[in-house]
């Protein structure tokens, strides 16, 4: 009983809805059925003469009994006797209603009949018979992974289409085996509902054509759709400027997302062509995010390059490199420095917190530079100017800021140590990204300092020449990051109209050969930004 009361309780399942996604432009991305198959809600009148006749075949007694019909179990303890067998359980209209609802993949048992007819009898205190009756006509099987009698009918009331719909209730697969079964039940319903068949044969349910051309961003919106239905999060706010009012108890879910599916395919198109340039280097994947931050809403979501593996990279933590940088450096203005300051770029062993243990930074190329200005340390990604700058600041701070930025730190500050600043942090892209947008408050002179720093080629000459990849025709704040043993390669830019995140790596977490976020994230991004531009 109070497995029952836990399971009616709830809001009845949203299982077995039709999800249709269009992108901004309008073009439909995705129709499909959503986990167990499709279905149409019932539309038609609910007095109308198929549903009379599906009430006197199915339930006659429907709209008299308060869930469970007691006649029609006795006859069927009395039949089931007779045959040796269970061949009839005599359940109402309602009880398959609660059982396609709430108990869909149950075994079928006296224990489960039980709670399927108190069940009922709760349903009917709660619904109305009419409601009920649409309900259950709306969800019952009609074979091919379809529910709902209207995906057979297709809205026709002929008798055909009265005959076999009923018929289809009771038998939704027909077999060869079984098809002798199927129209001898179809006579006896003919006799008794007084209606004549002009086919002798009864049509399949026909399968319908799914659309999904981006899996991933699905699934992903899929979950989203879920999260807020359960009052967990509103996160969904961010993939389209319209939520329906009835997204939650409508059978369809209807969306019209802020993506571009065409920059997407774009997008998609590049990364391939990047990625298999690369393989050699043992690079397998990237995955693209793209955001406007003006109402912090999606443009691009490619989660994965290759679907087929179904690992959305996006939500997946990953060492970030050097990503982290451009927040030090403004901690540091913060705390009083300036950007033309100098800061000393070389090989220091820093005491750690374990007893004789000495923390030494080492540059990407590996040279030392001495005495360099902040914003060339910033802009050329200098490792050890920028431990040298968190060894002033203070660890315990910068763990403090980033975390205030927003950053999902999931260890203490003593798991990190100096480590913080160059790539041993781990967030998601979607984390890394939202970030991000603590730097595009240009109001704030600092912030603004951090934007200069990163669009002017010259203070990047040192690390990546005076004319690398990350020149575009329209320059942008941009920062680059490779994590330890070239396990990931990550470009980010920021601009009031898109933050734009790419990641290249393998799924697996595995070593690619000699690959950083210049050469393996960075060609990617930069076409992505000439095409937006």
């Amino acid at each position: 009983i109070v497995d029952l009361y836990f399971v009616i309780s709830k809001w009845p399942s949203t299982e077995y809805g039709h999800l249709i996604l269009r992108d901004k432009n309008g073009k439909i991305i995705t129709d499909k059925w959503r986990i167990w198959g499709y279905s149409l809600p019932y539309t038609w009148d609910i007095h109308s003469e198929i549903v009379k006749d599906i009430i006197s075949i199915e339930d006659a007694r429907f709209y008299e009994h308060s869930g469970i019909n007691l006649r029609a179990k006795i006859a069927s303890l009395y039949q089931n006797i007779q045959a040796g067998e269970v061949v009839r359980w005599g359940s109402t209209i309602t009880e398959q209603y609660v059982k396609n609802t709430y108990y869909n993949q149950a075994s079928r048992n006296i224990l489960q009949k039980l709670r399927e007819a108190l069940g009922a009898m709760i349903i009917e205190r709660q619904l109305s018979k009419d409601e009920i009756l649409r309900r259950y006509l709306g969800i019952v099987y009609m074979w091919n992974s379809q529910y709902g009698i209207e995906t057979y009918t297709l809205w026709k009331n002929d008798n055909d289409t009265i005959l076999n719909t009923i018929t289809k209730i009771k038998f939704p697969n027909i077999t060869e085996f079984n098809s002798g079964s199927v129209l001898n039940y179809r006579g006896i319903i003919s006799d008794k509902i007084g209606k004549k068949w002009t086919r002798s044969h009864i049509l399949e349910t026909k399968k319908r054509k799914q659309i999904n051309q981006f899996p991933i961003l699905t699934n992903r919106v899929d979950q989203e759709i879920t999260l807020y239905c359960k009052n967990q999060k509103n996160t969904l706010k961010e993939w389209t400027k319209e939520i329906p009012k009835n997204i939650c108890s409508n059978n369809e879910i209807n969306l019209t997302l802020t993506i571009d599916s065409d920059l997407i395919n774009t997008i998609e198109g590049i990364s391939k062509w990047v990625i298999e340039s690369l393989e050699w280097k043992n690079v397998t994947n990237a995955s693209i995010l793209i955001k406007n931050p003006k109402d912090n809403t999606i443009l691009a979501y490619i989660g994965n390059i290759y679907p087929n593996e179904e690992i959305d990279m996006i939500t997946r933590r990953r060492s970030v490199g050097s990503l982290l940088k451009p927040f030090v450096y403004l901690i540091a203005l913060r705390s009083g420095a300036d950007s033309e300051d100098y800061i000393i770029d070389d090989k220091i062993p820093y005491e750690t917190e374990i007893n004789g243990k000495y923390y030494i930074p080492e540059n990407y190329n590996p040279k030392s530079y001495g005495p360099i200005r902040l914003r060339e340390a910033l802009g050329n990604s200098l490792n050890a100017a920028t431990v040298k700058v968190t060894d002033t600041i203070g660890i315990s701070r910068i763990y403090d800021e980033l975390r205030s930025f927003g950053l999902s730190l999931d260890h203490d500050v003593g798991y990190y140590g100096y480590g913080i600043s160059l790539g041993t942090v781990e967030v998601s892209m979607e984390n890394i990204v939202e970030s991000y947008k603590n730097l595009l408050n240009t109001n704030d002179p600092d912030i603004w300092q951090i934007g200069e720093i990163l669009k002017d080629s010259r203070n990047r000459a040192k690390t990546f020449g005076i004319s690398s990849i990350l020149n575009t025709s329209i320059p942008m704040s941009v920062k680059t990051g490779t994590s330890t043993d070239f396990r990931d390669n990550w470009t980010i830019s920021y601009s009031p109209d898109a933050i734009i995140g790419v990641w290249v790596g393998n799924s697996d977490g595995s070593s690619m050969g000699d690959v950083s976020g210049v050469t393996g994230a960075g060609p990617i991004w930069h076409q992505i930004v000439e095409h937006m531009i």
